[in-house]
């Protein structure tokens, strides 16, 4: 190995500036010289010194030349040099270095034909080991080099003058390795196009020479001609040629001595003993070709590199080359070994030719052997049946390899082959899938198996299944084989036993409290799995509950409600506990205050009573100890019974015993009355004649004229006091009518509705029926739904509503991509939905807006109103101006005061609107107290200020889960600051999503268009105020 890192070729194009005129006359001398020299063709070959072979091998004999040993020895100082602290120091080579090397200079000349006396020059050396010392402190090689920091002029001087005149190369045990394993070869791509260092060790003028060497980089200085010779035509390789001095990949080279025309030369190489051919040209060449005319010591090199050259010792070869000069050239290279022995004919390779094996096996000797003493190598034909390593051979896997056993050629011997054929048969293997054991609903374990028989980390290649359903049973873990090419395989499935799982978790909440008269209600409670549920009650004379879930109560006190699945093939029931607590009714039971004359029979006593159940009468008694011979007031007092259920107040009356007569007020002592109910007369009347006045305990449930006619304000209880005014012949007297209001009886039906995946979800609308007119039923609709096909439930959350005992009628939105194919009918045929443009021209009465229900609702309602140059502007980004406005006008266009915004013209339309939308924080400015009134509302700002209004103005409360809104694409994008106003939006369908390529997206950035917003406040003022 050696590094091909030197440059001598080219000396004259980098040598230093300050030599320069050195160099040039130089060469001005040597091309007189040549100039003088006659141009003659040799017919019969080179004009240089032909040595035979014999010649060759004494010469070497007597100058004691070992060509290996030479070229491995170590380098050797006379004075050592110093490359490691400034100011540095070349050092000098010992003589035995120096001898070495002039003498491997002298032999390849000799070989070569042309001079071999050169001698050592002190001056040559000293430049050459000062450029070898410069090459060592830059670290590279350079014929122009920079000056080393803390290198003296004076040595840097030397070196520059023996960089730019020598030979350099690194990377060589010493000199002498550098001219046989560098210089001579120049078979690398930087120099193989002129081999300029092999014509500056050959060039037949030197006469003297030097070398350096500093830390494996080396200089011989190259620039002598102060021989006398001028032959010409020198060829390398020579004549009678060592094999040991050329490889099959140095280029051969012939230097004829004057300036060479590429274009006209051809060069035909033909080996002897086979007739292979090599031709060469500048238009097609098997292999290398070029000619170089610089004045690398020699002019006109004709380069050429067969492709595909092998010699041995005994091969002849024969150069033509013609067109180079007047006449054809032609000489023959005759190879030989320095060592003796070797032949063309391969040497035989000995072993076994066959070998069987199983996978698995240990490595194990191919036992190949050749007596010629060359180097076997060994490659596979199947590097994944068996692997080589030197004459070991490793079992990689199952097949059939051939192993390519070859003896590399050397000096003495060419290439010898050999095959070896391997069989590796199958290693057997088992695979035995595990058993295993799970509950139902449990995630299915991951499958294992036991395998026996695998090689090292050859991993058998199989995966396991089984597909169980969720019933109890036992299911089989199938082995499937994949691809195994080194095994022979036996799968044995095994079994997965699913016993019984966990039920359902039951969700829900876990107490309840009541009071006695609430009305029935529906538990919350849930299977994780959607399964159906069974409820008992652990006293029913507190609570019973339906099949459905529905308590109704019968009493105070405590009860457990249980709530069950069923077991099924797969699961085990779960249960839950509810604790239930009704708590005692509130009740008052007061004593009427009677009036009566002495001596008169004493009045029926009687009470009102207020918080009592119809079906559920408080129980008393009343008694009075009064002596109504003699004028006086007495207690009349309310005595208790068993009241379970209530909590009672007892409020004692009156007996006042007069002079005067006391007349008693006839009428009824009580009314249950329904709210709803119309006006009715209490028909009290006296026989007296005394004037009689009214007035009600409880203006929220009744309220009663001047002439005792009784209106029902709400659910509840009231006392109506009626009093006879004292007379000049009667005593005051006064009658108490209790009044008891129930609930309302209502249904709420929600209107089933269809659509296809993708659209926009239709508005929510229900039928609500025993409604009283003045007194909407608070509610609202929600439908949680992913977006895909299905059926959703469409659920009504009722509000707060006292006066009522509402029904609830959930419904079904079903997402099919065959439903809502036709429009849904009309509720009422004779009024059929028609396309609403308003008169507006920019209305396309086809748009999904223009419809009753969108445009139409917000116009009759006074809601929106198109621009002053006639258009609506459907899809024109709404501004906070206008949506203030549109607010207000829903609420009535009310008055108010407050703080004035800095940027906010008054007087124009938006003053009103946004002063009442400041004042009743439904629509809010920014910071610096500015509002921005012509500002574009983003579609998650609009949520928000309908969410204010229906806070603030409507009493609605907004809360949301949020898991409508997670199931629509974007719902990550809304600020964390809008997302419960988004969310409630959702669940009340005032958005659904906008749709694109029937896909619904939040873009709760994005502006609000008119006709959007016209859809959300026609579904706020509508079904979520119920003020259409």
């Amino acid at each position: 190995m050696y590094t091909n890192v030197w440059r001598p070729s080219e000396l004259s194009q980098h040598a230093s500036r300050r030599w320069w005129r050195v160099v040039m006359a130089l060469i001005a001398s040597l091309a007189l010289v040549l100039a003088l020299s006659p141009h003659v063709a040799f017919a019969d070959g080179c004009n240089v010194a032909s040595v035979s072979q014999e010649e060759i091998l004494d010469y070497a004999e007597r100058n004691n030349i070992d060509l290996d040993e030479i070229t491995s020895k170590s380098v050797s100082y006379s004075v050592q040099p110093d490359v490691d602290t400034p100011p540095y120091a070349a050092g000098s080579l010992s003589n035995d270095t120096l001898n070495d090397a002039l003498k491997v200079l002298n032999f390849v000349r000799y070989i070569a034909g042309v001079p071999s006396s050169v001698t050592l020059n002190s001056d040559y050396n000293e430049w050459a080991q000062a450029a070898s010392l410069v090459s060592r402190l830059n670290n590279k090689l350079s014929h122009d080099p920079s000056q080393p920091a803390g290198l003296p002029n004076d040595l840097y001087d030397l070196g520059h003058k023996g960089a730019s005149s020598s030979n350099l190369g690194s990377g060589y045990a010493n000199p002498a390795s550098s001219i046989v394993n560098g210089y001579l070869r120049d078979e690398d791509a930087s120099n193989i196009d002129r081999v300029g260092h092999r014509r500056w060790v050959l060039n037949p003028p030197m006469g003297q020479v030097g070398f350096g060497y500093v830390g494996s980089y080396t200089a011989m200085y190259a620039f002598d001609r102060t021989g006398s010779s001028s032959c010409t035509n020198v060829a390398w390789p020579a004549q009678n040629m060592p094999v040991e001095l050329f490889q099959s990949d140095d280029p051969w080279s012939l230097n004829v001595g004057s300036e060479v025309s590429e274009s006209s030369t051809t060069v035909t190489l033909t080996r002897e003993r086979d007739g292979k051919v090599w031709n060469f040209s500048s238009r097609s060449s098997d292999g290398y070709f070029n000619v170089d005319n610089g004045g690398y010591g020699m002019r006109g090199a004709i380069i050429f590199r067969p492709n595909g050259f092998s010699c041995y010792p005994g091969d002849s070869f024969t150069v033509l080359i013609t067109g180079a000069t007047s006449s054809p050239i032609e000489y023959q290279v005759n190879f030989f070994s320095l060592e003796g022995g070797g032949s063309a004919t391969p040497a035989t390779i000995k072993g076994p030719d066959s070998f069987t094996r199983t996978f698995g096996d240990a490595d194990f000797s191919l036992n190949q052997s050749i007596s010629s003493g060359q180097t076997l190598s060994y490659s596979t034909s199947n590097a994944s049946v068996i692997g080589v390593y030197g004459g070991e051979a490793s079992v990689l896997g199952a097949g059939t390899a051939t192993i390519t056993v070859t003896a590399r050629a050397n000096d003495r011997y060419p290439e010898a082959t050999k095959t070896i054929t391997v069989t590796v048969k199958k290693a057997e293997a088992t695979v035995r899938a595990n058993d295993l054991t799970m509950r139902s609903g449990e995630k299915m374990p991951t499958l294992t198996a036991s395998v026996t028989g695998e090689v090292n980390s050859d991993r058998i290649n199989y995966s396991l299944s089984c597909e169980p359903s969720s019933k109890v049973g036992t299911y089989p873990i199938v082995v499937t084989l994949g691809s195994n090419p080194n095994y022979d395989v036996t799968a044995i499935d095994g079994t997965l036993t699913v016993t019984a799982g966990d039920g359902p978790t039951i969700n829900g909440s876990s107490t309840y409290t009541r009071t006695f008269g609430d009305g029935d209600f529906k538990l919350d409670a849930m299977a994780s799995n959607g399964s159906p549920l069974t409820y008992t009650s652990s006293n029913p004379s507190v609570v019973t509950v339906s099949s459905m879930g529905y308590v109704t109560v019968h009493g105070a006190g405590t009860a457990t409600i249980t709530v069950k699945t069923q077991a099924t093939d797969s699961a085990a029931s779960s249960s839950k506990t509810i604790s239930i607590t009704i708590n005692k009714a509130k009740a008052t039971v007061t004593a009427q205050d009677k009036t009566m004359g002495v001596g008169d029979k004493m009045p029926e006593l009687t009470a009102t009573v207020a918080g009592q159940l119809s079906s559920y009468p408080v129980k008393y008694t009343l008694s009075c100890d009064a002596n109504t011979a003699v004028t006086g007031t007495y207690t009349i007092k309310v005595n208790l019974g068993s009241n379970p259920n209530y909590d009672v107040t007892a409020v004692n009356g009156t007996l006042t015993v007069t002079a005067k007569k006391t007349a008693s007020i006839a009428g009824n002592n009580s009314f249950t009355k329904t709210f709803g109910n119309a006006d009715f007369s209490l028909g009290a009347s006296i026989s007296s004649g005394q004037k009689l006045t009214y007035s009600s305990s409880n203006a929220d449930v009744a309220t009663v004229s001047s002439n005792g006619t009784v209106s029902i304000k709400g659910a509840g209880n009231a006392t109506i006091t009626i009093t006879a005014q004292e007379s000049d012949t009667h005593a005051k007297a006064t009658k108490q009518v209790a009044v008891t209001v129930a609930k309302a009886k209502a249904t709420i039906t929600v209107d089933n509705k269809t659509m296809k995946p993708g659209d926009q979800r239709p508005p929510l609308t229900a039928k609500v029926t025993g409604e009283v007119a003045g007194k909407k039923i608070d509610y609202s609709l929600s439908c949680v739904w992913s977006g895909t096909e299905g059926t959703y439930p469409i659920e009504v959350k009722l509000g707060v509503n006292p006066d009522y005992d509402v029904t609830v009628v959930n419904g079904t939105l079903t997402v099919s991509k065959n439903g809502a194919d036709e429009p849904e009918q009309p509720e009422d045929p004779d009024t059929p939905s028609t396309p609403v443009t308003g008169g507006f021209p920019d209305v396309d009465p086809t748009d999904w807006y223009a419809t009753e229900e969108v445009l139409g609702y917000v116009l009759e309602h006074g809601l929106m109103h198109g621009y002053d140059d006639g258009t609506f502007g459907p899809y024109v980004s709404i501004t906070r101006g206008q949506v203030a406005c549109v607010l207000w006008n829903m609420a009535g266009s009310p008055n108010a005061n407050s703080e004035s915004f800095s940027d906010v013209d008054y007087s124009q339309y938006y003053g009103g609107a946004i002063r009442w939308a400041r004042a009743h924080a439904v629509i809010n400015g920014y910071g610096n107290n500015t509002f921005d009134p012509e500002k574009p509302v983003t579609r998650e700002e609009l949520c928000a200020m309908l969410a204010n209004y229906a806070k603030e103005i409507g009493g609605v409360t907004v809360a949301s889960s949020g898991q409508a809104l997670d199931a629509i694409n974007g719902a990550s994008e809304v600020a964390n600051w809008a997302r419960t106003s988004v969310a409630w939006a959702v669940d009340q369908g005032i958005i659904s999503g906008e749709v694109d390529d029937g896909v619904a997206h939040v873009n709760p950035n994005g502006d609000a268009w008119r006709c959007a917003a016209a859809k959300m406040f026609s579904v706020l003022h509508r079904d979520v105020l119920h003020l259409g």
